[in-house]
């Protein structure tokens, strides 16, 4: 689009040649798919714009939007000639009409950014990425996780029995519909490629007779030239593939079908499709007179099953809201099933009740020697809050679905409906935060009071069943558009990615660094992006990491190690905006290998790295001592530096010990933002040395003391590494004569300046990121 602006001298300038470039480029659009039959046309411009396997497919290489495939189909479905023209000249050139329709697009897309930017409301600019990502944007979901999630909810007797009743099917109906489509599909498209193939191979060194080249020009018209037939499908074939009948086929393909209509014109069609009206985005088949189904993109009713189920059933108000309380239970099981599955808590609470302070009244009211709870609070409940080591997570998940017209660009709607969605599940596990850092514990109804006085650190989870990525990865807008509120942020994710996020970050260690990380108001005001699994995958690189204001380290921590110059220059340096691109090639290749959607082995995205700093988090976990969660969180945060840099020092201890039997220790500082922590690693005169973990934690809570340390944990090993014990410090040590004198006695000496390592990023030139950059 870039040569279409040159010259141009204003904004002014600018939209009024990208209306330009939009009109023309649909006009000629118009003209292309005027008269060539539908299907066929369809047929070629899906061979154009849609790869043929997903083997070696890379989205972050791939130029192709389904946008394109879906804008043609929408100004064909509105077409004067309806579906039944003459079949495409051979001369036909699918390019000529996508390189025509992504220029609309791009055209509109430039609309649409001047439009958000020039807009007042502070959810203006977030809008209009919505509508952004709702038009280029398909294939969301990963085939499993949708079935996990579609299974837990359709698949119990009530709900299916209500869909029959309501849309003429069951799940099981649609399932089997399902399968068959795509088989139907990949047998009548492979078997137009196989047919040209045998009339080449059988008949290669004839000599061509009149009834040969028919046959070829035939077998060639069905594969490549005139496709409409080989990529469609039949009532009657998914009948006999799936064994149901003809009837309950025809119900199921109708409910994601969309007939020819020509009230419409196709400029018409294309404008409202631009706007957000995507009729396909639901039902994403096209039906002709004939009863020939078309598949635009992705599985049979991959995005409309649940809107559309639940469109039919909301008027039955009895149905609607059963279903709903159901909706509501499934979202929160499967949001607890799998975080509990990686955090593996010591406690767990499920839709937990509580009392929260009454309107006026301060949350330490409510505090252990509160004698009235029931009067001086008011019931309340969480959906869902986990206590593993002395980390606390209060998650709240939100199943309503976001409007249509907040999807076609409508602010006030948009703000309305985050509020409901993103703003009350934040403000609900900011309320149980609060309690929980406050009150060191909550009072729960007919049970008393719930001790959670081990707790130092609150993270909060917010789950919404509605995928929206290209809204909660933008965590600093919402807090500027007031949907959230400034101060803690919590980890706003789709459902979805949540469970694609428990397959991948499958260590309690690495998903509460990745939870602090991603909630850090340094990283949501300098990381933007459209999909959270980016932004994890961005993680698992190593990448997702934001450099220490030195000013506020030092005086937060006076006498943590000291930044160097250096330090202060990178992080002025990196201070700012990073635009994550596509980062997912990896984790596709392995979801689609595990779908089994292609057969090429790839191996599972893995936050692991190999400076034996894994096998150190995996014992603490495994011997589960006091502290061993978020200090073995602070250890992962390092950059590789330093964390080679503590493997290769526990090395040296150990060859050390095992050299003489003596006792050896290792002080290791680990200031960060989320608290100024410590680990001391020792070693005792061999096996019997029962003496050993008191004398090592006597050497650190000197060394605690001395710098002012949040927390210790400190760390005993046998002379091969293995940990036989633990011991934890929770706080800083309160000052006192004792201490001092101890500090003195054991003659402690500052760690020196500069120890801490740039992270793997700190020398990139480049701030936009899009696939592997180191």
């Amino acid at each position: 689009m870039a040569p279409l602006f040159e010259g141009a001298k204003t904004h002014a300038d600018v939209l009024v040649r990208a209306r330009e470039e939009l009109d023309r480029s649909l006009q000629s659009l118009e003209g292309l798919i005027a008269q060539s039959n539908a299907f066929d046309l369809l047929g070629l411009v899906r061979m154009y714009t849609v790869p043929p396997t997903l083997e070696g497919y890379r989205e972050s290489e791939s130029q192709s939007s389904p946008a394109t495939l879906e804008l043609v189909a929408s100004m064909i479905r509105h077409r004067a000639a309806g579906d039944d023209a003459p079949a495409p000249d051979p001369s036909t050139d699918p390019g000529e009409i996508v390189i025509a329709a992504e220029r609309a697009i791009d055209a509109h897309l430039w609309l649409l950014l001047s439009e958000s930017t020039e807009g007042h409301h502070p959810l203006a600019v977030l809008a209009g990425q919505f509508r952004m990502t709702e038009l280029r944007v398909r294939g969301r979901q990963y085939q499993s996780v949708q079935s996990t999630v579609e299974d837990e909810l359709f698949g119990v007797a009530a709900v299916s029995e209500l869909m029959d009743r309501h849309l003429g099917f069951s799940y099981n109906d649609l399932q089997r519909v399902r399968v068959a489509f795509g088989e139907q599909w990949s047998q009548n498209r492979s078997g137009s490629l196989e047919e040209l193939h045998r009339l080449y191979e059988e008949h290669k060194d004839d000599e061509p007779t009149d009834e040969l080249r028919a046959q070829l020009q035939a077998a060639m018209d069905t594969a490549m030239f005139k496709p409409g037939v080989s990529m469609t499908v039949t009532a009657e074939e998914i009948s006999r593939r799936s064994g149901l009948s003809s009837e309950t086929c025809t119900s199921v393909l109708d409910a994601f079908a969309l007939p020819f209509d020509t009230t419409r014109t196709p400029i018409e069609a294309a404008q409202a499709f631009l706007r957000g009206d995507n009729e396909l985005l639901l039902r994403n088949l096209l039906k002709d007179s004939r009863g020939r189904y078309f598949g635009v993109g992705g599985d049979l009713g991959i995005d409309g099953l649940r809107p559309i189920f639940e469109e039919a059933i909301k008027p039955v108000q009895k149905a609607w809201d059963r279903y709903q309380k159901h909706r509501g239970v499934v979202a929160e099981r499967l949001a607890a099933r799998h975080l509990q599955a990686v955090l593996q808590p010591d406690r767990s609470y499920e839709s937990i009740k509580y009392f929260r302070p009454i309107s006026g009244m301060e949350a330490d009211t409510l505090g252990s020697a509160c004698d009235r709870p029931a009067t001086h609070g008011e019931p309340a409940e969480a959906d869902l809050l986990m206590v593993i080591d002395d980390i606390a997570i209060c998650v709240e998940v939100k199943a309503a679905a976001i409007s249509t017209s907040a999807r076609r660009g409508s602010v006030l709607r948009l703000a309305k409906d985050l509020e409901k969605t993103v703003g009350d599940a934040r403000s609900q596990a900011d309320r149980l935060a609060d309690l929980i850092e406050r009150n060191h514990g909550l009072w729960v109804p007919d049970e008393g009071w719930l001790d959670l006085s081990e707790v130092r650190e609150v993270r909060s989870i917010a789950v919404t069943l509605e995928d929206l990525s290209s809204l909660n990865c933008s965590l600093d807008a919402l807090v500027r558009a007031r949907v959230m509120p400034a101060g803690r942020l919590p980890w706003v994710v789709s459902l979805h990615d949540l469970i694609v996020t428990t397959r991948i970050l499958d260590r309690a260690s690495e998903l509460l660094l990745y939870l602090r990380r991603r909630t850090d108001s340094e990283v949501a005001t300098r990381y933007s992006g459209i999909d959270e699994l980016d932004f994890v995958m961005l993680f698992v690189e190593g990448q997702l990491w934001v450099d220490l204001d030195p000013a506020v380290m030092h005086a937060k921590y006076p006498k943590a190690p000291r930044l160097t110059g250096a330090d202060r220059a990178r992080y002025r340096k990196e201070a700012q905006l990073t635009r994550v691109g596509t980062h997912t090639d990896d984790l596709d290749a392995w979801m689609y290998h595990t779908d089994g959607l292609i057969d090429a082995p790839a191996e599972r995205p893995s936050f692991r790295s190999d400076d034996g700093m894994d096998e150190l988090v995996d014992a603490l976990a495994a011997h589960r001592g006091q502290g061993w969660l978020s200090t073995s969180t602070d250890l992962l945060n390092g950059s590789s530096e330093q964390r080679a840099s503590i493997m290769s020092s526990i090395t040296k201890l150990l060859r050390a010990a095992r050299g003489d039997g003596k006792r050896h220790s290792l002080f290791v500082a680990l200031p960060g933002p989320w608290g100024f922590s410590a680990v001391v690693f020792g070693t005792g005169h061999g096996a019997r040395d029962s003496g050993a973990l008191a004398a090592l934690s006597d050497y650190a809570a000197a060394k605690q003391y001395q710098l002012e340390v949040d927390r210790c944990l400190t760390v005993l090993f046998n002379a091969e590494g293995a940990v036989l014990d633990t011991a934890y410090q929770a706080s800083r040590i309160p000052k006192s004569a004792e201490m001092e004198l101890r500090a003195t006695q054991m003659g402690l000496q500052d760690p020196p300046a500069g120890v801490r390592k740039p992270p793997p990023y700190a020398r990139r030139t480049s701030r936009r990121l899009r696939g592997r950059s180191r």
